[in-house]
């Protein structure tokens, strides 16, 4: 009768370890799910608009301009076409995707066209109190 109660008691204890371990790796990965949901739900991408203007800090054509007002937009292929008919020197054979970045002050600016995919800027005209009319439409 004691070896079978000592079994009982053992089985017992063995069968609160077990469950004591498994508590303790539950919780530990619960904890695990629950950080990485977290980072994967609050990682924001950058938008490419902050990269575009993130990118051109490193211009040294752009340096002066950096505390301007910005105005920034990706030009498709009906913006080129419609901007080139009235500035074909500016809008000229360009290729859909890049971006055009106007800084500006009331005394003066720079256009800049941006090509994201190079990181290179195509073409940039310094501003001299002059309003360009770069809406389409």
């Amino acid at each position: 009768m004691k070896k079978r109660e000592a079994k009982k008691e053992i089985k017992k204890r063995a069968k609160e370890k077990i469950k004591e371990k498994f508590n303790k790796n539950f919780i530990v990965f619960a904890l695990a799910i629950v950080i990485a949901y977290l980072l994967v739900s609050t990682y924001v991408p950058v938008p490419k608009e902050r990269q575009v203007l993130e990118n051109l800090k490193g211009f040294p054509e752009v340096q002066p301009y950096l505390n301007y007002n910005v105005e920034i937009g990706q030009l498709t292929v009906a913006d080129i076409a419609q901007l080139e008919k009235n500035q074909p020197a500016v809008y000229g054979n360009l290729t859909a995707g890049v971006w055009q970045v106007v800084y500006s002050s009331q005394i003066d600016g720079l256009l800049v066209i941006y090509d994201l995919d190079k990181n290179e800027i195509a073409r940039a005209f310094h501003l001299v109190n002059v309003r360009l009319n770069t809406t389409t439409g």
